[in-house]
């Protein structure tokens, strides 16, 4: 266990936790730069600015749980991945270099990136498990649902981000959770195109592209309104 939570940190470049299971809680009494390392970790943040560095693809799951000041993950390197043991917001922003992956565990998990902004991730992973996925309006990425039943909820209006969809219903049965949108009419208010391999789904505030689906293959099951 690394608990700086009392600890002032003065010209200190980074705190590494190298490698195991680790728990590391940041410091309220300074700004900290910090990197969980290899193995599956619990990071807090604090009340003050908290930088989590990732590099490389064998990062572990590590769970973030936010504080009241400004915390990101960022990505130093291309081909960066990092791993999730489920995800609340628990950052204000990912950082990435624009091919890096959030992937979670293949265990049922809730992923909520609804106040979380995305900045140069190049897909989010759900993986195996019966996993609920809540969009980022803030920042566009393509979303893997991966193995399991999953549901992919939008919560708030995306229609300023390019939210996509790799791998819907290809390795189970998924659902779109346009309940939280509040969509007066239901599936008759929604406007759906062909555009080359993929099916473009919009309406008032929502603009979702299903990759490699065809429009004959949707259904109103597909959805949760």
């Amino acid at each position: 266990m690394l608990n700086f939570g009392s600890t002032l940190l003065t010209g200190i470049q980074e705190v590494n936790a190298a490698g195991g299971n680790d728990t590391v809680t940041a410091s309220n009494l300074s700004d900290g730069v910090y990197r969980g390392g290899s193995g599956d970790d619990a990071l807090t943040a604090s009340s003050k600015s908290v930088t989590w560095l990732y590099a490389g693809s064998s990062n572990g799951y590590d769970t973030f749980n936010n504080g009241s000041g400004v915390t990101q993950a960022i990505a130093q390197s291309l081909g960066t991945v990092i791993g999730l043991n489920g995800y609340a917001n628990g950052v204000e922003t990912f950082l990435g270099q624009g091919d890096t992956l959030l992937t979670d565990t293949n265990y049922s998990s809730v992923l909520n990136f609804g106040t979380t902004l995305l900045v140069g991730i190049g897909e989010i992973d759900a993986a195996g498990g019966n996993d609920t996925i809540v969009v980022s309006p803030f920042g566009a990425a393509n979303y893997r649902l991966g193995s399991g039943n999953d549901t992919l909820v939008l919560s708030v209006l995306t229609s300023n981000v390019q939210v996509s969809v790799i791998d819907f219903c290809l390795n189970g049965i998924d659902r779109i959770d346009l309940r939280p949108l509040a969509i007066a009419g239901g599936i008759s208010s929604l406007t759906t195109t062909q555009e080359g391999p993929s099916v473009r789904i919009h309406s008032t505030g929502l603009d979702l592209k299903l990759l490699d689906f065809l429009y004959s293959q949707l259904d109103i099951d597909d959805f949760l309104f």
